[in-house]
């Protein structure tokens, strides 16, 4: 089973293949930052059973996103994190789900595995902290707790994970604070087993949910 996900900042791309990932056993997940990559991944052999995205993360270009999703794959159920409703036809509405931006992650997930007839009662409460699809930043805020305790980092290392935040790799962290690349792996490897995670969006996700008990 394939799938897609599309908004133009890369961590949302990440995220959104995550929840994906999560809510479909063996998914195959593909990621798209353009309207470009949208119209070039259309020429692609490969069938895509459910596209999932953020239109509005394109700014101008939103419409023409909305447009090209439902018209380059006609057989694809689609989920658009879209606020202004979409002005379609039965048919169209029976494969394409409008969601708000602000749709709690755990929703989401719920919603996914219900296009894809997926019983699972495992999920069936959503927590009171939203997963925020902000469109004027890059936050990302989990609905379900992902720790119980409050792990510590230091002063650089709070500094590099705003810059991680921001979608910045590791050369690009070093250069911004004048510190090694092997430094800057280094504090990701300390970073990651503080927080207890694998990946570079995980860390996010479970740092930012940090700072935000902390304030």
């Amino acid at each position: 089973m394939h799938a897609m996900v599309f908004d133009s900042r890369e961590l949302m791309r990440q995220t959104l293949g995550s929840i994906l990932s999560s809510s479909v056993p063996c998914l195959k997940v593909s990621g798209i930052g353009s309207v470009g990559g949208l119209i070039k991944q259309s020429l692609d052999p490969v069938y895509y059973d459910l596209i999932v995205g953020s239109p509005a993360s394109f700014g101008s270009e939103s419409g023409t996103c909305v447009a090209l999703v439902k018209r380059l794959y006609p057989d694809a159920k689609v989920v658009l994190l879209h606020d202004e409703p979409l002005d379609d036809d039965e048919e169209t509405r029976a494969r394409v789900t409008a969601l708000p931006t602000t749709v709690g992650a755990l929703s989401l997930k719920n919603h996914i595995k219900r296009l894809v007839n997926i019983d699972d009662d495992e999920d069936n409460e959503e927590t009171s902290q939203p997963f925020s699809f902000d469109l004027g930043s890059e936050t990302v805020r989990p609905a379900v707790p992902m720790y119980r305790s409050r792990p510590h980092l230091s002063k650089r290392q709070r500094q590099i994970m705003v810059l991680v935040a921001s979608g910045l790799g590791n050369i690009e962290i070093s250069e911004r604070l004048g510190i090694a690349e092997g430094t800057v792996k280094s504090h990701m490897h300390t970073i990651f087993r503080a927080l207890n995670v694998r990946s570079r969006t995980q860390a996010v996700i479970k740092y930012q949910k940090l700072s935000e008990e902390l304030n």
